[in-house]
C-alpha cells in the first residue's frame, strides 16, 4: 500500500518550508470549466427570469439578488453594527432555501 502522507517531522511553532523540486507543477486549466459553463447559465437564467418580470429584485451585490421589502428608516449601518433582519431565500425554482419565521436573526456585520 502506498502512503499519501508522512509522520509529522515538526514540532508546533516550526516555520513551514519545503524544498524545491525543481519541476514545474501541473495546472489543468480546464478543471473547472463545467462549474464556469453552469453559473453563467445560471446568471443568463435569472436575467432571463428578471426580464420576463418572473423575479421582482430591487438590485444585486456580488451575484446575489435581493428585494427590500420593506426599508427601515434607522441610521445608516457602518461595518461594525449588528443587524436584526427578517429574510428569506429562494432557488430559481421557488424553493425556499432558508428563512427566518417568528424571529429575526441578529448577526454582526464583521462576522460577513
Amino acid at each position: 500500500m502506498e502512503w499519501w502522507f508522512q509522520a509529522r517531522q515538526r514540532k508546533y511553532g516550526d516555520p513551514l518550508s519545503r524544498s524545491a523540486t525543481g519541476q514545474k507543477p501541473v495546472i489543468n486549466l480546464y478543471h473547472h470549466v463545467d462549474s464556469l459553463l453552469q453559473a453563467r447559465r445560471d446568471i443568463d437564467t435569472i436575467h432571463k427570469a428578471m426580464k420576463n418580470g418572473l423575479i421582482d429584485t430591487t438590485g444585486s451585490v456580488n451575484g446575489v439578488y435581493y428585494k427590500i421589502l420593506k426599508e427601515g428608516n434607522g441610521d445608516q449601518v457602518s461595518v461594525n453594527d449588528t443587524l436584526s433582519v427578517f429574510y428569506k431565500g429562494w432557488i430559481l425554482n421557488g424553493g425556499v432555501f432558508d428563512s427566518t419565521e417568528k424571529e429575526p436573526i441578529t448577526f454582526p456585520l464583521t462576522g460577513l
